[in-house]
């Protein structure tokens, strides 16, 4: 399924022609399994892609999980490149130019801890 994605989106990118006509594709690699897929991709223009999955667990609570990650260079030249974890519980990106949150205050925090440490009756 996943091998089909990329495949649609060199397809499209090839058709949107501009920039994106004569770029090469250097490493195409795909291993894809009723169970798993391993695929690695890299173009001449920088782009890298890489990511890898399989099923997990049984019956309905059967998700696939995976793992990746992709790089290229940004018009003005910045290297991007993401890492990203995707299972039950989302997708999970982790780049330095992908905005962070602020820090949680210090009494939030405390507060946070002795709700942790102090359930009400209706969470026993």
């Amino acid at each position: 399924m996943k091998f089909f994605i990329v495949l649609a989106c060199l397809v499209a990118a090839a058709l949107a022609g501009g920039e994106y006509d004569n770029i090469q594709v250097v490493r195409s690699e795909q291993e894809v399994n009723p169970d798993s897929f391993r695929i690695n991709l890299e173009l001449d223009n920088g782009q890298v892609q890489q990511q890898e999955g399989h099923l997990q667990g049984q019956g309905e609570e059967q998700a696939i999980v995976q793992q990746g990650a992709f790089s290229w260079t940004a018009p003005d030249g910045t290297p991007i490149s993401i890492q990203y974890t995707a299972d039950e519980t989302g997708y999970h990106p982790v780049g330095d130019h992908l905005p962070t949150p602020p820090p949680i205050p210090e009494v939030i925090a405390r507060a946070i801890e002795y709700i942790r440490a102090h359930p009400s009756a209706d969470q026993q």
